[in-house]
């Protein structure tokens, strides 16, 4: 009887390691548990989604609850496109357990340096290009970290940011400083003002840009919640801009 218990015991740990992936479909859809400081040396917890030369950052909103697991869908489908895509709690985001825990305090205006921590660790692994997304206070610190020079990315996405808020204030230079591919996407009626900051963003920045605004009023990553009606849509644009950006090697 006790060496029956053992093997059940033993069997039941392997399924769950087998499930620690984060899902079923194979590696495509697996992700390795990370850890990662940001440049100022806040120590990040994050998920790596998939393996290839080329990257993606996705950095997340900031209200209460907002996690890396927001990302986790699209993460998934990236990487089974050929992408290596990492999800961070950023600083002060510690939900525990399945969604990791980051240390530092909550700081909105610090949030840049954890763009730059992300993208650093990506080139560490030998990522070679990398494509920088960001919804909310995410797109913000994203869109300061590649205005300021900290980050070169091979394109951006702003997803629901807004202007003058939370520690960061565009101007008219700051944002045609800004080389690479830009993608400007939100709700038409953003209940904080995404839709308003991106059309004033595009109308400001230089080629190659593109402006991608859907019916409504949700904010950021609410779009791409799983009962969302808009959710395929908004990852389609997502995803086609990140290939025309970076095409997967």
């Amino acid at each position: 009887m006790g060496s029956q218990l053992h093997r059940l015991s033993v069997w039941m740990l392997l399924l769950a390691l087998a499930g620690c992936g984060g899902g079923a479909g194979g590696s495509s859809t697996s992700f390795e548990r990370v850890r990662f400081p940001a440049s100022d040396g806040v120590r990040l917890d994050g998920r790596l989604y998939g393996e290839g030369s080329i990257g993606v950052v996705l950095s997340h909103m900031g209200r209460g609850g907002d996690t890396q697991l927001d990302w986790s869908g699209l993460a998934r489908d990236l990487s089974s496109r050929g992408y290596a895509v990492l999800t961070y709690d950023r600083r002060g985001v510690c939900p525990g357990g399945a969604g990791g825990c980051s240390h530092g305090s909550d700081d909105y205006a610090d949030s840049w340096r954890d763009v730059v921590g992300a993208a650093r660790y990506l080139a560490g692994r030998g990522i070679r290009r990398t494509v920088i997304a960001g919804a909310s206070i995410g797109a913000m610190a994203s869109l300061y970290a590649v205005a300021r020079g900290h980050v070169h990315p091979a394109g951006i996405i702003e997803f629901g940011g807004i202007n003058h808020a939370s520690g960061y204030d565009f101007s008219r230079a700051d944002i045609r400083h800004i080389a690479a591919p830009k993608l400007f996407l939100s709700s038409r009626r953003d209940i904080y003002g995404g839709g308003e900051a991106a059309r004033e963003w595009f109308r400001w920045a230089s080629p190659p840009r593109w402006l991608e605004l859907v019916p409504g009023t949700q904010h950021g990553t609410d779009l791409l919640r799983a009962d969302n009606p808009l959710r395929d849509r908004v990852q389609r644009i997502i995803v086609s801009f990140i290939e025309r950006a970076a095409p997967p090697s």
